[in-house]
């Protein structure tokens, strides 16, 4: 992951197979985190029978500088937006891609805390599901898209640290 992200412009677009008109907010404002890592009794990282880190509020696929020895500058996936159902309990989930915010070490005893991201929120509070794109630079909360999302539309997002810049630039959006 790239160590140095918060002094980054950044360029971002999201593509969806739905029109582009005002999506749902409900979850607006929300704020996503660098990796939370398990620690067992004595402080190590939990992990996987394979060897992977468990999180409680990540999964998925993760390229570490430290074990790749390349910083990364941009990103891109494509996946399909899940339906969510509400039978009782809260359903809220996310699926993005993102440059930081993840481990500094094998062993993370230090997060990278800069983490640019963007992606979709499926999320079902009650009865009836809400389902939006968003963006965020971490500190910063979630700013949500006006793509309309549905479940099973295919999303291709990326997003690229495009120039640098200051502490105090908003970076570029598109």
């Amino acid at each position: 992951m790239m160590s140095s992200v918060a002094i980054c412009a950044l360029a971002v677009a999201i593509v969806g197979s739905s029109s582009s008109v005002i999506a749902g907010q409900s979850t607006a404002a929300a704020r996503h985190a660098p990796i939370e890592v398990l620690r067992d009794a004595t402080g190590k990282p939990v992990r996987t029978f394979n060897g992977q880190l468990v999180s409680s509020n990540w999964s998925g696929y993760a390229l570490a500088e430290f074990q790749t020895k390349h910083s990364y500058t941009a990103a891109q996936a494509t996946w399909i937006v899940p339906e969510v159902f509400f039978d009782g309990l809260v359903s809220v989930s996310s699926s993005w891609i993102g440059i930081g915010g993840f481990c500094k070490s094998k062993n993370c005893s230090q997060v990278d805390h800069t983490l640019i991201q963007l992606g979709t929120e499926q999320d079902a509070l009650d009865e009836t599901p809400d389902y939006y794109a968003w963006y965020e630079l971490i500190p910063g909360a979630e700013i949500p898209t006006t793509l309309d999302v549905q479940p099973g539309d295919v999303i291709t997002a990326s997003l690229s640290c495009a120039a640098n810049a200051t502490a105090s630039s908003r970076g570029r959006f598109r």
